[in-house]
């Protein structure tokens, strides 16, 4: 079973749905009410402590054995959630990283920076909590996103970014340059999660975010979180995890 999945999750409310035209029509809207649900719950609460009841409730359905009938699992759910979050995103990234490789570049860090951070911030939200699921994601289960997003190649255009990134910045240890591109991963998912809730007057981010340097200040922090050499204490760090049998 997945560590983030509640053993009171298994089996609960597996029974089958009767299928007949009346739920064929509703199908895709009842799914929808699922998945909102669920977005919502974990981006609130962690995938560990939303059980399969808890989303079955909160998306209102009467019925034990929707969330099953419709994927099967939490897990499939929540691989479902990725994907949708993802393609988005990878389209708009692949569009642009086709354009700038078929003229010769990239030729400097900042036009991967920009890929890795535009399209995150111009995809338009499924709701909410659609960014704050993200974040979620990435802290719990990053594995599972890179998998995820693999199954059906929607994300190649995030490992392109990463492996131009490794070009532009070859002198960081392999290691710790791994390290910094997960922690620029959050890092910029938590921002735009920020800008998004500000845009929405649901959080005290506003001041930031109407300020216009704001944005560039970003691209900035994120550029320079990948430039920076590391300290005597990383390389240190770095060398003796190596060592260790």
């Amino acid at each position: 079973m997945d560590p983030g999945l509640r053993r009171d999750d298994e089996g609960y409310g597996a029974a089958a749905m009767p299928m007949n035209d009346e739920h064929s029509t509703r199908g895709d809207d009842t799914r929808e009410r699922i998945k909102l649900a669920a977005r919502r719950l974990f981006a609130q609460r962690g995938f560990a402590e939303v059980t399969v009841r808890d989303i079955v409730d909160a998306a209102g359905q009467k019925n034990g054995g929707s969330l099953h009938y419709y994927f099967g699992t939490k897990e499939a759910l929540i691989r479902e959630l990725v994907l949708d979050g993802s393609q988005a995103i990878n389209d708009e990234r692949t569009r642009r990283l086709d354009a700038i490789e078929a003229a010769g570049g990239p030729t400097a860090l900042r036009e991967i920076v920009h890929l890795v951070v535009d399209p995150v911030i111009g995809a338009a939200p499924k709701d909410e909590f659609s960014v704050s699921f993200a974040v979620r994601l990435t802290v719990d289960h990053y594995d599972m996103l890179l998998e995820s997003m693999d199954a059906r190649r929607r994300d190649s255009s995030y490992r392109r970014c990463v492996e131009h990134i490794h070009r532009f910045v070859p002198a960081l240890p392999r290691k710790l340059l791994d390290q910094r591109i997960k922690l620029m991963t959050l890092y910029v998912l938590a921002a735009v999660s920020s800008r998004e809730g500000a845009e929405g007057g649901r959080n005290d981010w506003a001041e930031l975010w109407n300020d216009p340097a704001a944005l560039a200040n970003l691209l900035d922090t994120v550029e320079g979180m990948l430039c920076q050499p590391p300290s005597p204490d990383a390389l240190r760090l770095t060398k003796g995890a190596s060592k260790k049998p």
